[in-house]
């Protein structure tokens, strides 16, 4: 789908901040978080999933996971790094999210 077009459709139902990341995206971009999205069931990006920009890298990402209370696993794919299980401190509910490589800046998908 076009991003254009998904905007235009979907924004009275994305948050504010979703949305505003949303925009910012290329074509290319939006797809590539699409594609990225469909691993984890968000078939519908800022819909069925938050959107948060973020400038740390997957590696970054990889490293802090080792302060992290749980983490069941990661999968490593083009682009993006999924993490399922995880519970960054005690008592935060376990979630899977994925971090998605996207040049200038990194998208965390959860």
């Amino acid at each position: 789908m076009k991003l254009k077009n998904y905007i235009e459709e979907n924004e009275k139902f994305i948050s504010e901040k979703s949305l505003s990341i949303l925009r910012e995206l290329s074509q290319d971009q939006f797809d590539i978080l699409a594609d990225a999205g469909k691993i984890l069931d968000f078939e519908a990006i800022g819909l069925d999933c938050e959107i948060i920009k973020t400038q740390e890298t997957l590696l970054d990402f990889e490293i802090s996971s080792k302060d992290w209370i749980e983490f069941k696993d990661f999968k490593t794919i083009k682009n993006a790094v999924v993490f399922f299980g995880v519970q960054v401190k005690k008592g935060n509910q376990r979630q899977n999210f994925i971090v998605v490589e996207l040049v200038k800046f990194r998208v965390v998908l959860k």
